[in-house]
């Protein structure tokens, strides 16, 4: 994810995030690898709590922000809400969120959704090119195609 974002120049951020719990590691790897190239990005961490019957994600630490710009991390994307939760928060802290970048999107409405909140989603692969690399290699016919949503 790192070196694609390297080569393509596209590292403007102050802060990268990882949602919790699949994108923590990604968006570690990503800052270890960028700050390698010179790119001096930093980690910001968020953690998931219940409050009132409602789930938020927020940050973990009482840090003061200044319109400074952060990249969202995660493995996937489905209909996008949890996106959506944590960017909502983000930018409640006074942080810029245009970008969100996932390994897979799942072709649920994730990018829909992140787009009417002016945010846009760059994904690695989606899950209809996961599928077609299965079948051509033979590992899936084309019966899996419709548990694919189970994924």
């Amino acid at each position: 994810m790192a070196d694609a974002a390297y080569k393509k120049g596209n590292y403007h951020y102050s802060y990268v995030v990882g949602l919790p719990r699949a994108g923590d590691p990604l968006a570690e790897a990503f800052v270890k690898r960028m700050n390698g190239y010179g790119i001096e990005l930093s980690l910001l961490r968020m953690r998931k709590i219940e409050s009132n019957g409602k789930r938020q994600i927020v940050p973990t630490d009482d840090q003061q922000f200044d319109g400074e710009e952060v990249l969202v991390l995660d493995d996937v994307v489905d209909v996008g809400l949890s996106k959506v939760e944590a960017i909502e928060s983000l930018r409640s802290l006074g942080l810029r969120v245009d970008q969100c970048l996932v390994c897979i999107d799942r072709e649920q409405g994730g990018r829909h959704l992140l787009n009417k909140v002016g945010v846009r989603l760059l994904s690695l692969t989606s899950i209809t090119k996961v599928f077609q690399h299965l079948l051509h290699a033979g590992i899936v016919d084309q019966s899996f195609r419709g548990s694919s949503d189970e994924l």
